[in-house]
């Protein structure tokens, strides 16, 4: 009877630390993937205008995240997004992807999108 215990013990531990750890890894994969597509924008040539479009997400995002929503999230942060794609940039500085105008058709197009979604127009 006594093992029958330690059994129960040892099964609702690791349920309980599963319920802990899957949700944070899943989170930081995503956050990996999130990246690799921002990495692969700048391959492609279209980094400046997708942090174009994330400066207009940033403006959009509350200021100050608490640490357990930032494990949980499934986004990394705009900011760091941002700089990350910088960094992307000036590493490839003369790749090239869209033209300069359908570039800024797609930002002008992303950030009324943004402004129409929530309702202010500046």
């Amino acid at each position: 009877m006594q093992q029958r215990h330690w059994a129960v013990a040892i099964v609702l531990s690791a349920v309980a630390v599963c319920a802990v750890v899957c949700p944070l890894a899943d989170a930081a994969v995503s956050r990996r993937s999130e990246y690799a597509a921002d990495r692969y924008a700048a391959d492609v040539g279209v980094g400046p205008q997708l942090a174009g479009a994330l400066q207009v997400l940033a403006g959009q995002q509350p200021r100050r995240v608490g640490l357990v929503a930032r494990l949980l999230s499934r986004h990394p942060q705009v900011s760091r997004r941002i700089e990350a794609l910088g960094a992307q940039v000036v590493q490839r500085p003369g790749r090239r992807g869209l033209d300069e105008e359908r570039a800024a058709a797609c930002f002008d197009g992303a950030r009324a999108a943004g402004l129409a979604m929530h309702g202010s127009a500046s």
